[in-house]
């Protein structure tokens, strides 16, 4: 049996590169580099290497773009604008290939917990801020064109936006 193990840490402004060009880190204890590891056990721990962003053989990164229900403040009267900016970015992310899937947290329906067993209990982690807002996930070639997209997203929805990258994940 084989299990695969990844852990991603967050993008660190300091990065180095290694003999062979795979990006490699400065040391810092509070990482914020966006390491890729893969873990490939057979019974025991039989390999364990960086495998730096492996999205770069095809050149594409899927990105979250997100921001919670508290941060979009819009003044009456201009909701149907905000809409309709918004509804035009998704349409032409839509038309440029890189539209995944977007939406937003139906905070109407509280989350449940769901155990490995099937138990479901209501709510969600109690030690965890609740999940809310509105969510796009777009698939694009570089950092630099996330943070455009998220830019005029953050414009037409009139609030700043987070932007994160998935880790890559070749099962997926």
């Amino acid at each position: 049996m084989t299990i695969y193990l990844s852990l991603c840490l967050p993008r660190h402004p300091d990065r180095a590169r290694s003999a062979n060009g795979a990006q490699a880190c400065t040391g810092d204890a509070n990482l914020e580099a966006n390491w890729h590891y893969a873990a490939i056990f057979t019974g025991g721990l039989t390999r364990f290497t960086p495998n730096i962003n492996p999205q770069s053989e095809s050149n594409m990164a899927k990105y979250l773009i997100s921001f919670p229900s508290a941060a979009m403040v819009v003044p009456d009267g201009e909701w149907e604008a905000v809409g309709r900016d918004a509804h035009a970015v998704i349409e032409e992310a839509k038309a440029g290939g890189a539209y995944v899937f977007g939406g937003g947290i139906d905070e109407a329906v509280p989350p449940v917990l769901v155990s490995a067993d099937g138990a479901v209990a209501e709510g969600g982690y109690p030690w965890a801020p609740p999940l809310n807002g509105g969510f796009t996930v777009l698939e694009l070639p570089s950092r630099e064109e996330a943070i455009a997209w998220a830019a005029r997203i953050a414009k037409a929805c009139r609030c700043k936006q987070e932007l994160h990258v998935f880790g890559f994940d070749p099962q997926s």
